[in-house]
């Protein structure tokens, strides 16, 4: 029997095929996001093909269902209803994901259990320090950050490499993509994370704005007359790099642009990076390695050396050649002996979810899968 992993992200829908008693081989394939159900539905039938009967589970990455939902579970009828509550705050994920949702229970006739592994769950336990927001208490939202999926497997990597103790090992993690967040963990425990409450708090990203003041936020609602929903879809879709630059919210087209807009916004993204990189090492009191993963943290050796330049002195030294080859891979990029080890990791965020999902298949106390309806039926 198979896992099936459905892994919906900023800009594509990625699904797994994993072998169900031991999660080590898979067959992934990507599609376009902005889907419906009857087109994820569509799209199951040629993924699968003639492995349909084979599958056993089915695992969701749901990006936020509210502070409740957090650990990995059997999707239900109040999951599902968190997941479209919370929608406003992941829009770009939550529809999707309920989509596939849908065309996964009229595909297999809502007899293979669905379970949820939520992005939010592996920073549900910040301290308060940095899970709060300096607002009245009765104003405050927990900040539950996002992509912690990839931010727990660049903590395994970590822990498979140490030499030495792992409980004391200070990480500072970069999910770099369409979405980009930095964490700082200790020994796999994290203390701080970029995005918070919402995706849009945090580092600049391809489309959203990342850290902004407020009050210029206020100000363009008063003296630009503009409604929350304008303004929100300027900041999920009308800012970051393609805001900047004018031009592209893709980092490969920009860096082959060489047009002075195109030239900020790249250099806006490594300096904000650099910026938290600064600030996470004050917190962690120091760091032992540094990981790049995402779309582009894996795809962009030139980004990783901008973000890292000229930081020799805290013991960050990267190999330009070793760095340079690290291209889809993974690869330790530091010079040698250097305090800091430095690494591009190749995630696979959907082969995590499918070991989740085999441990909570074979928990002695699973939970039995009862019927839940999400949407339109296929027939």
């Amino acid at each position: 029997m198979n896992i099936l992993t459905v892994n919906i992200g900023g800009s594509s829908s990625k699904l797994g095929l994993h072998t169900l008693a031991q999660p080590n081989t898979d067959v992934l394939s990507c599609y376009e996001t902005g889907l419906t159900a009857e087109e994820a539905y569509g799209l199951l039938h040629s993924f699968l093909e003639n492995k349909a009967q084979s599958v056993g589970a089915i695992c969701h990455r749901i990006v936020h269902a509210g502070p409740f939902h957090t650990e990995p579970q059997l999707i239900t009828a109040d999951v599902i209803a968190a997941i479209e509550e919370f929608s406003h705050i992941a829009p770009n994920h939550n529809p999707q994901a309920l989509a596939w949702i849908r065309a996964c229970e009229d595909f297999f006739k809502a007899s293979i259990p669905q379970f949820a592994v939520f992005d939010t769950g592996h920073f549900s336990n910040l301290p308060e320090v940095a899970s709060r927001y300096a607002v009245p208490a009765e104003l405050s939202r927990p900040r539950l950050g996002f992509h912690g999926i990839a931010h727990q497997q660049m903590q395994e990597f970590v822990k498979g490499e140490q030499s030495g103790p792992y409980e004391n090992t200070r990480v500072i993690s970069l999910q770099l993509g369409s979405g980009c967040s930095i964490a700082a963990s200790v020994g796999g425990r994290p203390i701080d994370t970029s995005m918070g409450y919402t995706p849009l708090e945090g580092l600049m990203m391809a489309t959203r704005a990342g850290d902004i003041d407020p009050g210029l936020l206020l100000h363009l609602m008063k003296e630009e007359q503009l409604r929350p929903e304008e303004l929100e879809k300027i900041l999920y879709e009308g800012s970051g790099l393609i805001g900047v630059s004018g031009e592209s919210a893709d980092m490969g087209e920009l860096l082959m642009s060489g047009t002075p807009q195109a030239n900020l916004a790249v250099d806006m993204f490594c300096y904000r990076i650099k910026k938290y990189i600064g600030a996470y090492m004050a917190a962690l009191g120091g760091v032992d390695w540094i990981i790049f993963s995402g779309g582009i943290g894996e795809k962009a050796p030139t980004i990783r050396l901008k973000v890292l330049q000229n930081l020799e002195q805290f013991g960050i030294a990267v190999d330009v050649d070793a760095n340079a080859k690290a291209v889809k891979t993974t690869a330790e990029i530091n010079l040698p002996d250097q305090p800091v080890r430095i690494a591009v990791l190749s995630c696979d965020e959907n082969r995590l979810m499918a070991e989740l999902t085999r441990q909570m298949q074979f928990s002695p106390n699973k939970v039995t899968p009862r019927h839940f309806h999400a949407g339109n039926n296929h027939g």
